[in-house]
């Protein structure tokens, strides 16, 4: 397991922990409940 530092167009949000990057993205949408047009990224810590 790895934390992820999330942003969401461009301001950080939070943290989530996963495996990978992929799922790391998957875990801010469920988390994080941006909106449709966001723009989503995250940064192993």
């Amino acid at each position: 397991m790895a934390e992820w530092d999330v942003y969401i167009d461009g301001k950080h949000v939070g943290t989530v922990q996963e495996t990978s990057e992929a799922a790391a993205r998957c875990a801010a949408l469920y988390w994080f409940d941006p909106p449709e047009d966001a723009d989503i990224s995250v940064s192993r810590r």
